[in-house]
């Protein structure tokens, strides 16, 4: 028979704090234009745009481009899924 011994939890006597969860600064806007973020990774996410491999800011590059709007064939409605469009172009079928 064979038995066990419990385990032995420790826990550090130094409280979590906010500071401690929460960066330095929830201000999460784009230095070189005009975007802002929810989140500190989306920040650093969108960052790369600015930055060519070697490190340098891109010269003629767009900033920020948005996704394609695709659109419906037969209305002037615009989407920038696709499956939205389908799901639209169906109301069209039953027309």
């Amino acid at each position: 028979m064979q038995t066990f011994a419990p385990a032995i939890r420790t826990f550090t006597a130094t409280p979590t704090t906010i500071n401690d969860i929460l960066p330095a600064s929830t201000d999460f806007s784009c230095p070189h234009c005009a975007r802002n973020f929810n989140s500190r990774i989306g920040l650093i996410g969108h960052l790369r745009i600015h930055r060519t491999e070697a490190g340098e800011p891109v010269p003629v590059a767009p900033t920020y481009s948005r996704r394609a709007h695709l659109h419906c064939p037969h209305c002037s409605c615009t989407f920038t899924q696709r499956m939205g469009l389908l799901g639209h172009m169906r109301l069209h079928d039953n027309l």
